[in-house]
Parts: C-alpha cells; sequence; structure tokens
C-alpha cells in the first residue's frame, strides 16, 4: 500500500481533517439549534423564556454557519474578504429575516482573520435581530468594506431601534458583544459605536490583516 510521506502529504491531510472536523461541528450546532426551536415551539407566547431561548437558537445557528463556511473553505492562502463573507451574509439574512446588503471592493486577508471577521458580522446581525424582535417593524442591515492606506475598515448599520443612549462598550455585558470583542482583540482590531439612525459601529483592522486584491 503506497501511503503519502512528507510535510505536503502531511498539510493536506491536516486540511482534510480540519474540514471534516468543521463539517461535524456544524452538523452538532445545527442540531443543537434546531432542538432549542422545538423547546421554544412548546412554550406560549406569554412565556419571558421565548427570546432567550430564541436567542439561544440564532447564536448556535450563527456559529454552526460559520463552521460551515471553513469546512468548504481551506488552504494557506489569503481569501477575498467580500466573496467569502457574501454567501454567509446570504444564509444569516435567510435564517435571521434580516435582509443584508453588502458594498465593498474585493480585500484579501487571511483565512483565519476572514473566518473571525465573518463570526464578528454574523454576532452584530444576531444582536439586530435579538434587539428588535419580528413582530416589530421589519429591520435590515448594511455591511460595508473599505480599503484606507493600509488598513480595512469594515462599517455595519442596521435601520431598527438604534443603541441605548447611555451604550457603553466597556459596560456592554451582552454575550453577543463579548463574543465579538474577543474576536477583535485576536485581530488586534477596535471597534467604534457610530450616530446615526440604527445600531451602527465602525470596525478598524490593522495592516497585518489583510493585503490589496
Amino acid at each position: 500500500m503506497q501511503t503519502t510521506d512528507g510535510p505536503i502529504g502531511g498539510h493536506a491531510d491536516a486540511e482534510h481533517r480540519l474540514r471534516e472536523a468543521n463539517h461535524r461541528i456544524c452538523n452538532t450546532l445545527q442540531m443543537l439549534s434546531s432542538m432549542v426551536r422545538l423547546e421554544l415551539a412548546l412554550l406560549p407566547a406569554s412565556d419571558a423564556g421565548r427570546d432567550c431561548l430564541a436567542n439561544v437558537s440564532n447564536r448556535l445557528a450563527s456559529a454552526a454557519r460559520l463552521h460551515r463556511a471553513m469546512s468548504q473553505t481551506s488552504g494557506s492562502e489569503p481569501v477575498d474578504f467580500i466573496v467569502y463573507l457574501q454567501p454567509i451574509c446570504e444564509d444569516l439574512a435567510n435564517t435571521l429575516n434580516v435582509p443584508i446588503e453588502l458594498f465593498g471592493s474585493g480585500v484579501l486577508m487571511p483565512l483565519s482573520d476572514a473566518e473571525e471577521m465573518a463570526l464578528v458580522i454574523g454576532e452584530l446581525v444576531t444582536n439586530t435581530r435579538k434587539h428588535n424582535p419580528i413582530g416589530l417593524a421589519p429591520v435590515s442591515a448594511k455591511v460595508l468594506v473599505q480599503r484606507l492606506n493600509e488598513e480595512t475598515r469594515v462599517f455595519y448599520r442596521d435601520d431598527g431601534v438604534g443603541l441605548p443612549g447611555d451604550f457603553s462598550l466597556a459596560e456592554s455585558n451582552g454575550i453577543g458583544m463579548h463574543i465579538i470583542q474577543h474576536s477583535l482583540g485576536k485581530l488586534k482590531a477596535s471597534l467604534t459605536p457610530s450616530c446615526g439612525k440604527g445600531a451602527g459601529f465602525r470596525i478598524d483592522l490593522p495592516a497585518r490583516s489583510h493585503a490589496p486584491v
């Protein structure tokens, strides 16, 4: 029996195992999200726990989408962030009922950075849905990616109820914001709330996290 030796074969095997692991994680998270949804369907409309369960289900589904994207992408070459993010945004829009418009020109970044940024966008959209429950006015979001000199800037804004007047990143105790700030910390990126209609944020990524197309 012939075996593949050397660094090239070993790298390919490692990538295959990583894709398979992400595929399995995706399936598990989707199953858990569905189980939570089933429990949610059993609760009466007036039950105070419905919002909590809906939020848990949405976050599990968001994590599943990310792992599915990771299972379909491999390699050490940089990826076009817009191309990478487009199907994830489409999936988020369909699952959370939050239409998302994605704007920008191609920005290359390491796959690991694109994955972290996709997680950040997913959490922002999940927060949009959380704070604008279905049944209120329809809500949508826009994502704009720009290259400014040697940095990349990402704008996110929805047209929902907006941020509280006393909103503070430092004092925010929501799980979504903790996930966002943890991911951005890995990228040495910054998050800044922006004024205007709805909830808006600006993300600044340092030069090390991307390269021009």
